[in-house]
């Protein structure tokens, strides 16, 4: 199953991920982060990329889940789709 976060500040985004982190299987499920367009304006899609993988490891430290298998994560972006 996919599980759709919405970016946001890192700190309502660590919260919302955590919280999502603890109900999934990790083998199967895949956590995807949705960035609208006005976002990336602000950072790459490489530097948000790394806030989920900052995220997945603090959740691994905070609850010693290092024998747990790596959640699969993904983000997704809005393109600047513009109309002719």
């Amino acid at each position: 199953m996919i599980y759709t976060l919405h970016y946001q500040s890192e700190s309502l985004l660590k919260k919302s991920f955590f919280e999502l982190r603890k109900i999934i299987n990790s083998t199967e499920d895949i956590i995807q982060l949705y960035v609208d367009h006005s976002h990336l304006n602000d950072e790459s899609p490489t530097e948000i990329y790394k806030i989920m993988l900052k995220l997945e490891g603090s959740y691994r430290a905070k609850y010693n889940a290092w024998t747990e298998p790596v959640a699969k994560v993904r983000v997704m972006h809005q393109n600047n789709i513009s109309k002719q």
